[in-house]
Formats: C-alpha cells, sequence, structure tokens
C-alpha cells in the first residue's frame, strides 16, 4: 500500500524499516516499508495480512494516526463512512488479544536502482518527528475487491433537512440557514456527498445573497439516480474522526417505483 508522498515529506522521510499498526481489539501488526526507484514509499510485508485480518474492501476508508515512533493508530470505515468493529476472529482461541508478531526485518544486501528498502542514508538518525508533532492523521482508500455497502452511520442529532424536489433542482440544492449554521458549510468551498449507493460525489458549495446551496456535481447525482419532481431527499449531516460528508437518501414520489437500495441503519459510530 503507498504512504501517501505529502505524509512522508511532513516527516521529512524518517520513517522506520518497519512500523507497527494498532487496531482497536489490540492486536498489532507489524508491516514492513519498502521504498522504490521514484522514491515512493509502501507497506510491504505484513500489510497484505492486514488486510485480510480486518476484511478491507473497495471503497473503505483507512485512517492512521501516528502515536509514537513507527507507531499507528487504524480505524476502518466502510463505504459509507461508518466505523468497522472489531470482530472475534480478531482474538485467539483464549478469549485473550493476540500478541504482536515479532518479525525479523529482512535486509536487501544487493540493492538495485529499481527496487529497495530504506537506507541508513533514507532514514538519517536523530529526534523522532512526532515528538514535534504530537498526532498527525491521513486517510487513506484501500485497494481491495468488493463494493458492498454497509450502510450508513448517521445519529439522530445529526443536523438534516428534507426536500421536495422541484425543476430548478437538478443543478440547486438550497441549504436551509439552520442547517448551514450547524454544519459550518458556509466557510467551505465543496463538500463529500454519499448516495444511497455509498458513492460518493464531490459537490460545491454556493454562496450569494440568496444563500448557501450545492451546485456543480449534484446534477451528476440527481441523473444518476434518475431523480424527478417530487421525488423527496433527506440530506444528513455527517461528521466522525475529522471526516464530513452529506449523506442523501431518496423517497419516490407519487406513483413512482421504490428505489432497489435503500439506506440501512448503523450499529457503530463512524475516514
Amino acid at each position: 500500500m503507498l504512504i501517501p508522498p505529502a505524509f512522508v515529506e511532513k516527516m521529512e522521510g524518517k520513517l522506520a524499516y518497519e512500523s507497527v499498526l494498532k487496531y482497536e481489539c489490540g492486536r498489532l501488526y507489524t508491516v514492513q516499508i519498502k521504498k522504490m526507484k521514484d522514491g515512493k514509499l509502501f507497506f510491504t510485508k505484513g500489510w497484505p495480512q492486514f488486510v485480510k485480518d480486518h476484511g478491507l474492501e473497495y471503497g473503505d476508508f483507512v485512517v492512521f494516526r501516528l502515536i509514537e515512533d513507527s507507531s499507528f493508530q487504524v480505524t476502518i470505515y466502510d463505504p459509507s463512512m461508518c466505523e468497522k468493529q472489531c470482530c472475534d476472529s480478531h482474538r485467539n482461541e483464549n478469549g485473550d488479544e493476540t500478541a504482536m508478531k515479532e518479525i525479523k526485518m529482512e535486509t536487501n544486501t544487493t540493492n538495485s536502482d529499481q527496487d529497495h528498502l530504506l537506507s541508513d542514508q533514507d532514514h538519517p538518525k536523530g529526534p523522532s518527528p512526532t515528538k514535534k508533532n504530537q498526532e498527525s492523521a491521513i486517510k487513506i482508500q484501500s485497494d481491495s475487491s468488493d463494493d458492498d455497502l454497509k450502510g450508513p452511520c448517521a445519529k439522530k442529532d445529526d443536523p438534516s433537512f428534507k426536500l421536495v424536489l422541484n425543476e430548478a433542482n437538478k443543478i440547486y440544492v438550497p441549504l436551509p440557514a439552520s442547517f448551514v449554521t450547524k454544519t459550518g458549510l458556509a466557510s467551505k468551498q465543496e463538500v463529500r456527498v454519499i448516495d444511497p449507493k455509498g458513492k460518493k460525489w464531490e459537490v460545491k458549495i454556493k454562496k450569494d445573497g440568496k444563500g448557501v446551496g450545492l451546485t456543480r456535481g449534484w446534477s451528476g447525482l440527481f441523473a444518476a439516480h434518475r431523480l424527478k419532481k417530487g421525488d423527496s431527499c433527506f440530506f444528513k449531516f455527517v461528521s466522525r474522526g475529522g471526516v464530513e460528508f452529506i449523506q442523501v437518501d431518496v423517497k419516490r414520489g407519487r406513483g413512482r417505483p421504490p428505489k432497489s437500495i435503500a439506506l440501512k441503519s448503523c450499529k457503530y459510530s463512524i475516514m
């Protein structure tokens, strides 16, 4: 898995050969870091096992928070931005949390220009950058094979509103003043919108004398779901773990067939 270059740059390239990933159920994974010819860094040995054990799927988000030297606290979210719970399979047969498995670092004695592990020159000695930064967080979309909607995890107290669509709403959705105030959307240029199927849309926010609304990007969602005048859209603003988005559900107008995929409730909260 690629480690985002922006994160590597922030760390000034000072990353250890190995990192420990800590998941919520207490299990620890040691993964190796490999540097490619183009200078990009990847999690390699140990990462595939982490992906397998936690059932990472296409569209999932994995949040890494650097908490100490070469140690990351990991949180996993499904496509609807619900936090995935730790399952029982992450514990051993005795019910105890699995202890960290020490993995001996493999050194490459014949480093090539194309593919090599971090060298001492790549990883200079000195104070850990984590002492300068109490916590650094990055969001990464995982590479996996399935796009399964787990359902949104909005809470009852999340800001929300209902809109019965008209012709003008094909390209513009006016946001109620109270909704804008509670969400702080007036200070943003765009917002992520997640439709009933879990697909993400980046939508621009327009601000003028008439108010605040959703513009560019919304028409794509409107067309994809074949929305029409008289349909109702339910908008809910969700903010979990530093990840913000608007979750949309749809109710067809009278005489229109129901959607085949409806939003589900979530048993856990949240990117």
